[in-house]
């Protein structure tokens, strides 16, 4: 999770520069990596319910 949070603060950084472009950039990084901590949290969640479920 610490990679959303450190790509977060890179699109504020980019949104007070005022470059439009690497705001841009830089938001898509922050989607990505939120994308993928919520496919981690899944997988966790998913494995914790079969470990429990045996």
């Amino acid at each position: 999770m610490n990679g959303f949070w450190s790509a977060a603060r890179r699109f504020h950084e980019a949104v007070c520069s005022g470059d439009p472009a690497r705001a841009e950039e830089r938001r898509e990084l922050m989607n990505g990596c939120r994308v993928e901590a919520r496919r981690s949290r899944y997988a966790f969640v998913e494995a914790v319910q079969r470990a429990m479920a045996s």
